[in-house]
């Protein structure tokens, strides 16, 4: 039996997607924020990138510890999850260096463009709330969320003083 296929993972957390590769028959080369034990159980080699929470993804330490994972292996591509939604220019950097398995850089940075995200969901009759870059006149009912963030730790009340980009 030959050796499995590696493929490159970088994520906030990457212990489902090295899970899902390692059940797929792929040898996962894990980079992420923690470093679990759950996620070294399922990586074939993982490097923790420290910082990571306070930093988020950055690009010197993510390019660094992918091609020290990609050294021994020929990884098939890669995978990015979580962490990646406001660093669209990263996303395009890997894309160099890798086959980028998923949604491509200008595709990740039209979904976190909140106005052309509004209009699609128009479109597309899907209900949505309203969505301003601008403090509106009466914020008491709005949030302000950083543009391109996921999760909710930057979401604040508008009427808080926030700007809408989260800034």
């Amino acid at each position: 039996m030959g050796r499995a296929t590696a493929v490159l993972i970088a994520a906030a957390s990457g212990r489902a997607l090295a899970a899902s590769a390692r059940r797929g028959g792929y040898a996962p080369l894990v980079a992420d924020f923690f470093g679990d034990e759950d996620t070294a159980a399922a990586a074939e080699a993982h490097i923790r990138l420290d910082h990571g929470l306070a930093c988020g993804m950055s690009t010197d330490l993510v390019i660094a510890a992918l091609e020290s994972l990609a050294a021994p292996r020929e990884p098939a591509g890669i995978v990015c999850g979580t962490g990646f939604e406001d660093r669209p220019e990263l996303l395009a950097d890997i894309a160099q260096r890798w086959t980028l398995f998923g949604n491509a850089p200008a595709v990740v940075a039209r979904t976190k463009d909140p106005l052309a995200f509004v209009k699609l969901c128009q479109d597309c009759s899907v209900a949505h709330p309203d969505t301003s870059l601008a403090q509106p006149p009466d914020p008491t009912s709005w949030l302000a969320k950083r543009q391109g963030g996921a999760g909710g730790r930057h979401i604040r009340n508008a009427a808080d003083g926030d700007r809408a980009d989260g800034t």
